[in-house]
């Protein structure tokens, strides 16, 4: 794909300006998929940018990233590495890499090798120029919902990763997908998109990790799509580091045939404000869907986590378990709602919310909704926000352990049950660790935990 000229437009925009620099893109992207891009791009601009008037939006407030003036990544000469980052390898985790800096991919970085026979791999950018038939099928057409970031992104996709899994195949290697953030000077605005497709009977796992070097002003706009087909099988992980000055709204869209099963586990870290918005639909009977989270936000950081899972075919099992450690002034927004259709009988789901403040200045705004159209289903949910147990505490504190010790302990003891629903154990591991390198006194229970 021909990046864009930054001659053509002005080297930053405004984000309510996107609309010029879109145009622009989509006129020199493939025929083929400009209709779907314009499509999405004149969602973006009939919505508008949200803001506080809106419910979804009440708790969150974007004018910090409307301010911003932001350089697009496409106007940027490619960068085949960083002089500030490395790629965060995974230790113990023998994957196929793919990775992109400032949203664009380094083929010296990466190393899409061994692929077992039947998993097609490589950067969406390529799989757009080639207009592969499952491209044109798939690509954008999760994005059907009233998500204006999402519609922003599909206008400006141009590079991501494409996957695709043919029936049968059971990948036993991982795909880990690194995001590295260096903008340099300039605020960077950056629209990955990944586009996995699990075909009938297969399985895999993918990693997504957004790191970004610290203090640095960027936008990552990021959008995973997932196609399962019948008795599809995919662990998925996003673990986000970006810096604490940086904005990131990601969205994770899939569609879930008869049998397929889903478990999507999310770690937030970094940014200054952060959305992740999770649309899982179980079309078929049978479905089994996992939505697994933590977020700790620290300092002033802002964390909105909005979950929207939907119950189309009969006996659907659904589990969303979301926690946060909030610290400092730091505050979080939890929404999630359970969506039964008329017709999805046996539906079994469950969403609970729990919140550990670490502060009194810290704050946790909860709402978990159900939203029931059948009469024979099983439906539960509950939010909670508290501090630590002090029994628990003194009971730790009179045999001997020092105070910073034993609310590491104890917090730890908080989000284990997060680490617990994961299955791959090198990212148990890893999300361990950098969940202990976080808080107070962490370092001190690292070896015995």
């Amino acid at each position: 794909m021909t990046p864009i000229d930054s001659t053509t437009v002005s080297d930053a925009l405004r984000l309510e300006s996107f609309e010029t620099f879109a145009r622009e893109s989509i006129a020199q992207a493939p025929s083929w998929i400009r209709p779907l891009r314009t499509e999405q791009l004149e969602r973006f601009v009939a919505q508008g940018l949200p803001h506080a008037k809106l419910e979804a939006w009440r708790q969150t407030n974007i004018d910090p990233l409307k301010q911003l003036a932001l350089t697009p990544a496409s106007t940027l000469p490619p960068a085949e590495r960083s002089e500030r980052l490395a790629v965060p390898e995974i230790e113990s985790l023998d994957a196929v890499r793919l990775v992109f800096i400032n949203g664009r991919f380094s083929e010296e970085l990466s190393a899409i090798d061994r692929l077992p026979e039947g998993v097609t791999v490589m950067n969406l950018a390529r799989a757009i120029e080639q207009g592969l038939p499952e491209v044109r099928k798939h690509l954008t057409q999760s994005s059907e919902r009233d998500d204006v970031f999402a519609a922003l992104n599909a206008a400006m996709v141009e590079d991501g990763a494409y996957i695709r899994v043919r029936r049968g195949v059971c990948s036993q290697r991982p795909i880990a997908l690194y995001y590295l953030s260096d903008p340099g000077e300039q605020a960077v605005a950056a629209f990955p998109r990944n586009l996995i497709i699990l075909e009938e009977s297969s399985e895999l796992t993918v990693v997504e990790r957004y790191v970004g070097v610290a203090g640095s002003v960027y936008f990552n706009n990021a959008f995973t799509e997932i196609v399962q087909g019948r008795q599809a099988n995919l662990e998925h992980y996003r673990l986000q580091e970006e810096s604490d000055a940086a904005f990131h709204i990601c969205g994770l869209d899939a569609r879930l045939d008869r049998d397929a099963m889903l478990a999507a586990h999310t770690m937030l870290f970094g940014g200054q404000l952060v959305r992740n918005n999770i649309h899982p639909v179980l079309v078929g009977e049978n479905c089994d869907c996992l939505i697994n989270g933590l977020y700790v936000p620290t300092g002033r950081q802002h964390m909105d986590n909005h979950m929207r899972v939907e119950h189309v075919g009969t006996h659907g099992d659904s589990r969303q378990y979301y926690r946060g450690i909030l610290a400092d002034e730091a505050t979080s927004v939890f929404s999630g709602r359970i969506v039964v259709a008329k017709g999805a009988q046996k539906t079994d789901a469950k969403q609970t919310n729990a919140n550990l403040l670490l502060s009194e200045r810290a704050h946790a705004h909860t709402q978990p909704q159900l939203e029931i159209y059948a009469d024979d289903v099983k439906c539960t949910h509950g939010a909670t926000v508290g501090r630590l147990e002090q029994q628990q505490l003194f009971y730790l504190l009179s045999r001997g352990i020092e105070r910073i010790t034993a609310e590491a302990v104890l917090i730890y003891a908080f989000a284990a049950d997060t680490l617990e629903r994961m299955r791959s154990d090198p990212m148990r591991e890893l999300l361990k660790g950098e969940l202990l390198k976080r808080l107070p006194g962490g370092d001190r229970v690292a070896g015995v935990l």
